[in-house]
């Protein structure tokens, strides 16, 4: 009865805790400058060249 239980409430929480920690990095990333936005942008392109 007790491991089902915990078994349900397990399958439950773990969407939600990952649910979670995505928003948690989306929220705490940091946004760029524009200037370093170009930079990762040329230097991603650069790759490609």
């Amino acid at each position: 009865m007790f491991d089902t239980a915990l078994l349900i409430v397990l399958m439950l929480a773990a969407p939600a805790i990952l649910a979670a920690a995505m928003i948690y990095a989306m929220i705490s990333h940091p946004k760029l400058a524009p200037e370093e936005r170009r930079q990762l942008h040329d230097a991603i392109d650069g790759l490609y060249d």
